[in-house]
C-alpha cells in the first residue's frame, strides 16, 4: 500500500535509535528533525517524538499518512508509545490499520493548523477585535487574544485557556477568548462549514500551531475556515484510546 515510507524522528538519542531501528526494518528512509533540509517523496511519514515534531511532520509534509510512536509523557497524537514499536510495525504490515483523518483549518497566506491560529496583542497590550461568524456580527473581544481551534487542538493551548474538550473526529471548530477582560465572554463551538472573520481594532501577532506567522495591523481582518485537506493519521486495534490519553491529564 506504501511504497515510499520516510521516518521522521525529534533529535534526540531515543528517537534517533528508535528511528533507525524502523528505518532498517522496514527499509526506509530516515531523516532527523533537526536534519531535514529538502523536500521528500513519501506515501506515509512514520514520526518518532511527541505532539509538536507531529505538527511540524503535517506542516511539512501536508496530508501524506503518519504513524506516530509518541517517545515523550503525553501525546494526544501519539498512536502507539515508543516501546511498542515492534508489536505496532508488525500490525501495520500486516495491514491491521485505518487511516482516521482529521480537521485542520486555514487562512489566506498562511500554512494550515492542525491544532490552532492564535492571534494576541503585542507585549503588555490589551488585544480588542470584532468578530464575525458567516458575516454575522458576534461581537466584541477584549483581552490577551483569541484562538481559533480545531477538534485536535482542543487539548492543546485551547485546553489551558478554558476551551471545551472536543472528539477529535467531530465537525467543529471552537472560537475561545484568551484571558477574556468581559464577563460575558466565553468559548463557542461552530459548525466546521462556519467561516470566521477576525477584525482586530488593535496591533496583533498571528501564530498557527505555536509558530509566529506574522504581525497585524489594526483595521485588517483575519480570515478562518476549514481546510480543503485533512490530516491523516495510522490507527491499529491496539492504540490508546482518546480517553485513555484524557486522564493522563488528571
Amino acid at each position: 500500500m506504501f511504497k515510499k515510507i520516510l521516518v521522521f524522528a525529534k533529535n534526540d538519542p531515543l528517537s534517533r535509535s528508535l528511528a533507525s531501528q524502523i528505518a532498517e526494518k522496514l527499509k526506509a528512509t530516515f531523516v532527523s528533525e533537526a536534519a531535514i533540509k529538502r523536500r521528500f517523496q513519501a506515501d506515509l511519514i512514520i514520526v518518532i517524538g511527541g505532539d509538536g515534531t507531529v505538527i511540524r511532520a503535517e506542516r511539512l509534509f501536508p496530508s501524506v499518512p503518519k504513524f506516530t510512536f509518541g517517545s515523550g509523557r503525553l501525546g494526544f497524537l501519539s498512536s502507539l508509545k515508543a516501546q511498542d514499536w515492534e508489536a505496532g510495525i508488525k500490525a501495520f504490515t500486516t495491514q491491521k490499520f485505518i487511516l482516521e483523518e482529521r480537521l485542520k483549518l486555514s487562512s489566506p497566506s498562511c500554512p494550515a493548523a492542525l491544532n490552532e491560529y492564535l492571534i494576541k496583542g503585542t507585549e503588555g497590550k490589551m488585544f480588542e477585535a470584532e468578530v464575525w461568524i458567516d458575516k454575522k456580527p458576534m461581537g466584541g473581544i477584549r483581552g490577551d487574544g483569541i484562538l481559533v481551534s480545531t477538534p485536535t487542538g482542543s487539548t492543546a493551548y485551547a485546553l489551558s485557556c478554558g476551551g471545551p474538550i472536543v472528539y477529535p473526529t467531530a465537525k467543529n471548530i471552537s472560537l475561545i477568548p484568551v484571558n477574556p477582560f468581559q464577563l460575558g465572554s466565553r468559548p463557542i463551538v461552530l459548525a466546521d462549514t462556519a467561516t470566521i472573520q477576525i477584525q482586530l481594532m488593535t496591533p496583533g501577532r498571528l501564530f498557527a500551531d505555536g509558530e509566529f506567522l506574522k504581525t497585524v495591523d489594526p483595521k485588517k481582518t483575519v480570515t478562518f475556515k476549514k481546510a480543503k485537506n485533512t490530516a491523516r493519521f495510522v490507527l491499529l486495534p491496539q492504540s490508546s484510546n482518546f480517553f485513555e490519553k484524557l486522564s493522563l491529564l488528571r
